[in-house]
């Protein structure tokens, strides 16, 4: 599990404070005619710089400092030289390893000029599913209850959790324990525990909940081509609530 002590816990909130100016300057940095390829060579920059190593590079033989995840994309890209175009539905995803502490975090937005309301439903949607499980976040509360919210938000809205991929621990490990789903699952007997650490991150398809793996063996993507979002933060669990490290 993935609990980190107090005396530990500035090295994680340094992580996740980096983590949240990256993915801003990222963010900003995401317009048309720019590409995700460029982007990661900037991440890699700015972590380094800021005395962090990326969590992502070399892990499991992934060759990148984040993953860029472009319209039906949901989670995993690989960056490209493709540019990005008015309209695309982009989520970054990054992780950022501080003396040994990691956090996870992504943010979703549309490119430029946005060329579609849905878009904006899928965006919003996602980020209410996020924000409202993260308000249920304290001590003795079951994980199950998260992803029972995240469901419910998702489903309220006409859109479709993704039952392949999840939420985690998050710390030491980049990915650990407790398992955090999109979904409600009755097998999910975890509970949360103070000073425990987790990644909370919806993900939310327009029109399946089905997915899979491009033949590069790490983008995942929609079965019939519609758009995904992914948010995530990196939560550290409080007696009586928590503190969000990557905002």
């Amino acid at each position: 599990m993935s609990v980190i002590l107090p005396k530990d816990q500035e090295k994680i909130r340094y992580s996740g404070k980096i983590l949240a100016f990256l993915l801003n300057t990222l963010k900003e940095n995401a317009y048309p005619g720019n590409t995700s390829k460029n982007l990661d060579l900037l991440a890699n920059d700015i972590i380094i710089s800021k005395n962090c190593t990326p969590s992502f590079l070399n892990y499991n033989g992934y060759k990148h400092s984040i993953c860029v995840s472009v319209n039906d994309t949901m989670i995993h890209g690989t960056p490209s030289d493709v540019p990005f175009k008015d309209g695309d539905m982009i989520s970054i995803d990054a992780g950022v390893c501080y003396q040994g502490f990691h956090t996870d975090a992504a943010i979703s937005f549309i490119c430029g000029k946005n060329d579609a309301d849905i878009k904006e439903k899928l965006l919003k949607t996602t980020k209410e599913a996020l924000d409202l499980a993260i308000k249920e976040v304290k001590s003795e509360v079951p994980v199950r209850k998260l992803g029972k919210i995240i469901e419910n938000v998702i489903m309220r809205n006409g859109f479709f959790t993704c039952y392949d991929y999840c939420g985690h621990g998050v710390g030491k490990k980049l990915h650990d324990l407790p398992l955090i789903f999109n979904y409600d699952e009755p097998e999910c007997k975890d509970i949360l525990k103070e000073n425990m650490v987790i990644a909370i991150e919806p993900m939310v398809l327009l029109s399946t909940s089905n997915t899979f793996v491009a033949k590069n063996g790490w983008d995942v993507k929609s079965t019939n081509g519609c758009l995904t979002c992914h948010f995530e933060h990196t939560i550290l669990v409080k007696k009586n609530g928590s503190e969000v490290l990557t905002s």
